[in-house]
């Protein structure tokens, strides 16, 4: 009695016959050209054209135009006046960096902490800026039941609200 086995070839043929055709990878479509869907950042808003953190680090010293905060107070959800309060900004200063066109280097550090701030709250509310900003303005027992806008006025009270944030989004009971 005698075995049969099949050629090289031919278990090749038969090998490719039988295998699934191969799957076809799904290419990620990128683009350097910002569209519309995509969601504006606190330095996108702010009008930071770097993210590099030495760069970012020296506009913050330098200051940011005037410009960028009525930009910002044109999208942010937020009364001027809730602001100007949380900047430490009273009237006749705000004039005063409207005739200079430029924030302090305190001033443009508050502001993007307030959005950084706002951005985590709306990413807690997946997208929806007018929760986030109800949250934001309502006492909170954990925080001593002060609102978060007003924790933003210090660098350790918007830490604190981060974190907040931070245990929010992961469940954690606060």
């Amino acid at each position: 009695m005698s075995i049969i086995t099949p050629s090289k070839t031919t278990a090749k043929k038969a090998a490719t016959t039988t295998d699934k055709p191969p799957r076809l990878k799904a290419i990620k479509k990128t683009s350097l050209i910002p569209t519309t869907h995509e969601k504006p950042t606190a330095k996108s808003l702010l009008g930071f054209t770097s993210t590099h953190p030495t760069a970012l680090h020296k506009a913050m010293l330098a200051g940011l135009p005037f410009g960028s905060l009525t930009k910002y107070l044109a999208s942010c959800g937020f009364e001027p006046n809730e602001v100007y309060h949380i900047l430490a900004m009273p009237l006749r200063t705000l004039a005063r960096r409207k005739a200079s066109n430029l924030l302090s280097s305190d001033e443009t550090q508050r502001l993007y902490r307030l959005a950084t701030v706002v951005e985590a709250a709306v990413e807690l509310f997946e997208g929806d800026r007018t929760s986030a900003i109800e949250w934001l303005r309502a006492p909170r027992a954990v925080l001593s039941d002060l609102t978060p806008l007003e924790m933003l006025r210090t660098e350790y009270g918007s830490t604190e609200v981060l974190h907040l944030i931070g245990r929010l989004e992961h469940g954690v009971f606060s």
